[in-house]
């Protein structure tokens, strides 16, 4: 009795089979104690029994068709190197499949008994096997068409055929008489329709490195027209002519100290500048002023490190007496 075949009636002829066992295993003698026991037996044989009972109805037609699924091209983008890595690994795994697919049919039809449903249906099997032998060649051959280009760029048109010719063959691994139980083989089909699925999902996909979102640099907003966006030396170091106090913080001046400080008027003839500063440091000044009102459609940040700087120079000038 081959796996696959069976039929209705061996298993029918089984379960009297079993029945007839632990018939047998009641005998009074053989259970007889001491001597003897076939409690274990009986209950394993029970159990068969059951579960032989459980079996589907093999006299009618699988619903394999039910697990079929229609084939979808798989989206996005894949690296060459990964594509071919997959092709190979995935079609070699197609052969295989249908190699034990045609094992299978082989041996089954060779040991057909007379009359059984493979046996009556032996043409029907025949046909079959052959159109899927020619559609597989077809897959082989789109397939090696493809092949010939590795390891650069596929070409789309071989993709094509190769998707094509798996699609085609998958139309026959979902026919009824080679999924019929008995006599079919409806499991090793789904795993070559699985298979050809893979190829047809892989061959459907954009070939070559994939893309990466791109990134742009945005630099930050502007001011906008008329707003002090950037507060030069000369803003923050005015000249106090007439003398008073400066306020702690940034006002029209920067002062550091925490406490208000005395401005004093500058004298006649004295030193133009903040603190009593020299014109030499008056004039690094200046030119400082000069480079951050050049840098002002620059990002801020360069605008405000150079503030930064500036500011720090006046400072010890202003503050420290550090020239």
């Amino acid at each position: 009795m081959q796996t696959g075949t069976l039929t209705k009636t061996e298993i029918s002829h089984l379960i009297a089979a079993l029945r007839a066992e632990i018939g047998t295993s009641r005998d009074v003698a053989l259970g007889h104690l001491p001597g003897g026991t076939l409690i274990s037996l009986r209950n394993l044989l029970a159990k068969m029994e059951t579960r032989a009972q459980q079996e589907p109805d093999l006299s009618a037609a699988a619903n394999a068709a039910s697990r079929y699924y229609d084939f979808k091209p798989a989206g996005g983008r894949i690296s060459q190197q990964d594509f071919w890595t997959q092709a190979t690994a995935t079609e070699a795994a197609e052969k295989a499949a249908y190699a034990a697919v045609t094992a299978k049919f082989k041996d089954s039809l060779a040991h057909a008994k007379h009359g059984s449903w493979d046996d009556v249906h032996r043409a029907a099997l025949t046909g079959e096997l052959k159109t899927l032998a020619l559609h597989q060649n077809q897959e082989l051959s789109a397939w090696t068409a493809l092949a010939k280009a590795s390891p650069g760029q596929p070409a789309k048109a071989a993709m094509n055929a190769l998707a094509a010719a798996a699609l085609r063959e998958a139309g026959t691994v979902k026919d009824k008489d080679l999924n019929h139980v008995p006599g079919g083989w409806p499991d090793h089909l789904f795993a070559l329709y699985q298979q050809l699925g893979g190829i047809h999902a892989l061959a459907g996909r954009a070939v070559g490195d994939p893309t990466k979102p791109a990134t742009w640099f945005t630099p930050p907003s502007l001011p906008k027209p008329g707003t002090p966006a950037y507060i030069t030396l000369a803003g923050i170091y005015g000249w106090y002519d007439r003398g008073g106090i400066l306020p702690p913080g940034l006002t029209m001046a920067w002062n550091g100290t925490g406490r208000g400080e005395v401005v004093s008027p500058v004298p006649p003839g004295g030193v133009i500048g903040p603190g009593g500063m020299t014109p030499g440091e008056m004039q690094v000044i200046n030119r400082l002023d000069k480079l951050i009102a050049m840098m002002g459609a620059a990002p801020a940040a360069y605008s405000q490190a150079l503030n930064g700087v500036a500011g720090q120079a006046a400072s010890r000038g202003f503050y420290s007496g550090v020239r």
